[in-house]
């Protein structure tokens, strides 16, 4: 026979006994009877002997009606409990919000969210207690009265003001105020505009958003190669772009020999939701067919445009 081992499931055990019993079935079934069994008691469980014989033998009304305080204590602890999370404080909101983003982009390096939607979706999925909180930064806009272009705007700015809340209390919660940096620096805002508002805890500072760029430009072939690799399956459209300049000096001084410019951009857009055209079982085998789109060209287009006013 397996020796029973503690401790004991009686909340309110004393501790003072090493012999143990199992909560059998006939156990249970006079313990119920007798009005001794507190509701967590399940059958099968081990108790001691001091507390099976205040259970059976005893009977004992002072274990009962220390059970049944017990049990009253702990019920009031939960209820308390479950008010506080009801009655969350705006400091307990901006603290918890500010861990999960913490999470997302220091730890786990997951992309910003723009849009309102979406960056409550992300965050009450993580927490179901801040869906109070943003029920009421919803409706401190007067949402009722803003519809299309103006509930955009909207959106984003209350996405801002959550990042601008959480950036100041986590300083590494800033893939935000970086970000507006760097869309600042891209437009030619000196660095002086942008140490003011990075001042204000709106960007990052200048020389940071320049470490930044640095960053990118060196992993921008690996990122593309990522984004390449994990879309093989897509469709994808390039939009070429040639830039040039012959105005070029003629005569080359001592620290320029050629002011010429050439600049090929290309603009990557991923079809996300669309599988890529195939090559199997269409009319044209050769998929892009690049005379037939110069001879429409040729023959719906330049022909006409060719042509007088009068002519036509």
């Amino acid at each position: 026979m397996t020796k029973l081992e503690g401790s004991c499931i009686i909340k309110i055990c004393t501790k003072t006994s090493n012999t143990w019993k199992k909560v059998t079935k006939t156990v249970f079934k006079r313990a119920k009877e007798y009005g001794t069994l507190s509701e967590y008691v399940k059958e099968g469980e081990t108790i001691c002997l001091n507390c099976y014989n205040a259970l059976l033998i005893n009977r004992s009304s002072i274990f009962i009606q220390h059970a049944l305080e017990y049990e009253e204590e702990e019920r009031e602890t939960e209820e308390k409990s479950t008010n506080e999370e009801k009655e969350l404080s705006f400091f307990r909101y901006v603290e918890i919000i500010t861990k999960i983003l913490y999470e997302r982009e220091f730890v786990e390096k997951q992309p910003l969210l723009y849009t309102f939607e979406e960056f409550r979706m992300v965050i009450e999925f993580e927490d179901k207690r801040l869906k109070g909180f943003f029920d009421e930064l919803y409706l401190s806009t007067n949402s009722s009265s803003r519809k299309g272009e103006t509930w955009i705007k909207t959106s984003k700015q209350l996405v801002f003001l959550c990042y601008f809340l959480c950036g100041i209390r986590n300083k590494y919660v800033s893939n935000m105020k970086r970000n507006l940096g760097m869309y600042l620096d891209s437009t030619g805002v000196p660095d002086a505009t942008i140490d003011t508002l990075a001042a204000m805890e709106l960007t990052q500072v200048s020389r940071t958003i320049t470490r930044q760029k640095d960053k990118v430009s060196d992993a921008h072939h690996q990122t593309v190669n990522n984004v390449l690799s994990d879309s093989t399956e897509m469709a994808i459209v390039l939009n070429i772009d040639d830039y040039h300049s012959i105005h070029s000096k003629r005569m080359p001084n001592t620290t320029t020999t050629s002011t010429a410019v050439h600049l090929a951009t290309i603009l990557l857009n991923l079809i996300k939701f669309q599988p890529a055209i195939s090559n199997i079982n269409i009319h044209n085998p050769a998929l892009v067919d690049a005379i037939l789109i110069k001879n429409n060209i040729e023959v719906l287009f330049m022909t006409p445009f060719s042509c007088s006013h009068n002519q036509r």
